[in-house]
């Protein structure tokens, strides 16, 4: 979803699962529920910046941010086929031109992460 108005752009920050099954990104990690809402909890609290494809250009700042786990919306009451982070982030101009041109279809988000292999 975007915008015009603020220049914001809506969407998925971290995807955990999609139909009740694990989901895998570009990457082949899986990120689960717990440890989405760690990590949007601590996203939050420390910088909040987006940027260009994970270089090291800055591009929007995130200003909203809702942890959707599937233990929360089943609380909350929201059906939803997708479990994860949503995020609403404040972009500059050139930015939000991709996005609405359909050059940009997904956020970078900064951060650090540590990975784990499951067998």
């Amino acid at each position: 979803k975007i915008s015009d108005d603020d220049q914001i752009v809506y969407g998925w920050g971290m995807i955990s699962s999609i139909d009740g099954e694990p989901y895998y990104d570009t990457d082949n990690d899986h990120i689960s529920d717990d440890v989405v809402r760690k990590a949007s909890t601590g996203f939050m609290l420390g910088q909040r910046i987006s940027n260009d494809s994970h270089t090291e250009n800055d591009v929007g700042l995130v200003v909203h941010s809702f942890p959707l786990t599937s233990e929360i919306a089943k609380a909350m009451g929201i059906p939803s086929r997708i479990t994860g982070w949503m995020v609403g982030v404040k972009v500059d101009p050139k930015t939000l031109a991709k996005f609405k041109s359909g050059e940009y279809k997904g956020f970078s988000i900064e951060g650090l992460a540590g990975t784990e292999d499951v067998e």
